[in-house]
C-alpha cells in the first residue's frame, strides 16, 4: 500500500571540529555533546582538542553504559568520568557505574580534566553549578 506522505530529504553537511574552531582556542572550557549515540565519532574528530587536553569539561549521553568505547577513550586521553544524577535540590556527580532507579532518564556523564574543581562546583547547593560560573 503506498503512503500519501511526502519525504523531505535535507543535506547536513560534517565537519571536523578541529576544522570549524581551527587553532583560534587554546582552552574550550565546556563542550555539549548530544547526537544520539554518535558521540565517540564527534570526539574522535575533534582530534588534537582531546588528544591535547584542549577541551576541559565534556557533557554527553551515553546509552551503552559505562565502561563503553566513548569511555574508554576518554580515559585513555586523561578525562575522568562522572555519572550525573538530578537530584531534587542540586545535580549530583557519581561514579560512572552507578546505576540510575529510572532507566528511561538519559544517562548523562561529565568528562573532566579537573575532577577537583568538578566535585566543588557540583557540591554546592542549586541548581547554578553549569552557571556562568563555570570558567571560575
Amino acid at each position: 500500500m503506498k503512503s500519501n506522505i511526502n519525504i523531505i530529504k535535507i543535506p547536513v553537511y560534517l565537519e571536523r571540529l578541529e576544522k570549524v574552531l581551527g587553532d583560534k582556542y587554546k582552552l574550550i572550557n565546556i563542550l555539549k555533546i548530544d547526537v544520539e549515540g554518535h558521540e565517540l565519532q564527534v570526539l574522535q574528530g575533534a582530534g588534537n582538542f582531546i588528544s591535547h587536553q584542549t577541551i576541559r569539561d565534556i557533557l554527553f549521553e551515553e546509552h551503552h553504559g559505562y565502561p563503553s568505547q566513548l569511555t574508554e577513550f576518554l580515559e585513555k586521553n586523561g578525562y575522568r568520568i562522572f555519572r550525573i544524577w538530578k537530584g531534587f535540590w542540586k545535580p549530583i556527580l557519581l561514579s560512572p557505574t552507578k546505576t540510575l532507579i529510572h532507566e528511561w532518564e538519559p544517562p548523562n556523564y561529565l568528562a573532566t580534566l579537573d575532577p577537583k574543581r568538578a566535585i566543588k562546583l557540583f557540591d554546592e547547593w542549586g541548581w547554578k553549578s553549569l552557571s556562568g560560573r563555570i570558567d571560575n
